[in-house]
């Protein structure tokens, strides 16, 4: 009977690897019968050799399923969904091709991207995305007006202005990248990024970057505060979420003087990071980006994810550091959490235990939260920041420089202690109290 059943088995798994081998050719079949075959293809396979011999498919050596397709310079002008299907895929060359990504429903470039030999294949097609380098530069000049403290040399050739521009290597050198950092040494300070109605025309672009070298108020309360050398987007141009082949959108240590991110227009990012950046809330939109697949949330003084977010799946994501607690969550929230962020409970920032007002801004504090034998801070202490920490008769136990938003406590029995942190924002003493050495 034990034979048998070995036996059945066997049989049901051939005939399923069979069932699979054959769903794969049909998909194929479909790619050949979307795209016209032209001179230079190798889209040419006939159902009278094997697909093994296809030119351009390869096979797993022991599934004999399809997990590699070649088709760089096919002329494909169209990708089926029926793609999605190629459960062992993992490799899709689809280069210098006549594939327009706006004609593609979000799951399908979602797809794509997982299995793409190149991040940017969508700006690597031949075909005409409107605008030229012409119109790019003209927006880089208007860009360098607006923002003097980029210290763009325009005298010099298009291309090498200075960093941050990105060229991508096919349709004659468009701007594809663009990465604004307000470097410490700048003499600028505090940034003001002001971007053009124009940016619409840079119809290339795929990478936006913005990172300020300072590191945001975190409690949300005095939204004027920005540390030296952190940058303030000014607005975004509504054609900016309209830019078509937008993937990456990274900003981090930055602040929006006016929070109008209509982000959802945005269809087909894949990459969002908004680390050291804070929010009064998320948009709403950001759940109906079906393309997206890594979120990262780090410190950015959140306590609430938009409903529609948690049907996203994602391949990577982060939300340390901010005020989200089970119990203030819809369970389909926690449970996405818990899913794609295994230890995010573990990495919040604790309830507070200590409150010092800015001596400066009376509508501004910051707020000492507990933290596996550490002090953590609700904001980035700037270097140079002196902390003591005084038994209750005014003895000095510690004494010293720190930064950062963590540091660790020295050996203190259990009691309670007056912390003191002074620096250009703060000059005042807190109680705190301690257990052993880790704060209560």
């Amino acid at each position: 009977m034990h034979h048998l059943l070995v036996l059945l088995l066997c049989i049901i798994s051939l005939v399923h690897a069979e069932s699979s081998r054959e769903s794969d050719s049909l998909v194929l079949l479909s790619i050949k019968a979307n795209n016209p075959v032209v001179q230079g293809s190798t889209i040419t396979w006939t159902l009278d050799k094997p697909m093994a011999q296809w030119s351009g498919v390869y096979l797993d050596k022991t599934s004999g399923r399809v997990n590699r397709l070649e088709f760089k310079s096919c002329s494909l002008i169209v990708i089926p969904t029926e793609i999605q299907s190629l459960d062992s895929l993992d490799y899709l060359d689809i280069r210098r091709n006549k594939l327009d990504m706006r004609t593609m429903e979000p799951e399908l470039v979602k797809y794509v991207n997982k299995v793409s030999s190149d991040r940017d294949w969508a700006t690597r097609q031949i075909i005409d995305y409107g605008g030229s380098r012409e119109t790019d530069s003209l927006v880089l000049l208007e860009l360098a007006r607006l923002n003097p403290w980029l210290e763009w040399d325009t005298t010099r050739p298009y291309g090498v202005w200075g960093d941050g521009v990105e060229f991508g290597s096919l349709n004659n050198n468009r701007v594809t990248g663009l990465r604004f950092f307000n470097d410490s040494s700048s003499e600028y300070g505090q940034a003001l990024l002001r971007l053009p109605e124009t940016i619409i025309q840079l119809s290339m672009l795929s990478t936006f970057i913005v990172e300020g070298s300072g590191r945001i108020l975190i409690n949300g309360v005095d939204s004027s505060y920005l540390p030296d050398h952190g940058i303030i987007i000014d607005s975004f141009p509504s054609g900016f979420w309209k830019l078509p082949f937008l993937q990456t959108l990274k900003i981090s240590s930055t602040h929006f003087q006016k929070n109008n991110l209509e982000i959802g227009n945005a269809k087909y990012l894949k990459t969002i990071s908004f680390a050291y950046t804070p929010f009064d809330s998320l948009p709403e939109s950001l759940g109906s980006l079906l393309s997206l697949d890594t979120l990262n949330l780090f410190f950015c003084n959140v306590g609430y994810i938009p409903t529609g977010v948690s049907s996203l799946k994602l391949r990577y994501l982060d939300v340390s550091l901010n005020h989200l607690f089970k119990e203030n969550l819809p369970t389909g929230t926690v449970n996405w959490l818990n899913t794609y962020a295994p230890n995010w409970e573990s990495d919040q920032f604790r309830p507070t235990v200590s409150v010092i007002p800015h001596t400066s801004n009376p509508k501004r504090s910051l707020t000492i939260s507990s933290s596996n034998a550490q002090l953590t801070f609700s904001e980035w202490l700037p270097h140079g920041t002196t902390l003591r920490i005084h038994d209750l008769k005014g003895r000095v136990l510690f004494q010293g420089l720190v930064s950062g938003t963590t540091m660790a406590l020295p050996t203190l029995s259990t009691g309670t202690y007056l912390v003191s942190i002074a620096n250009r924002h703060i000059n005042t003493t807190a109680k705190v109290q301690i257990t052993g050495s880790s704060v209560r």
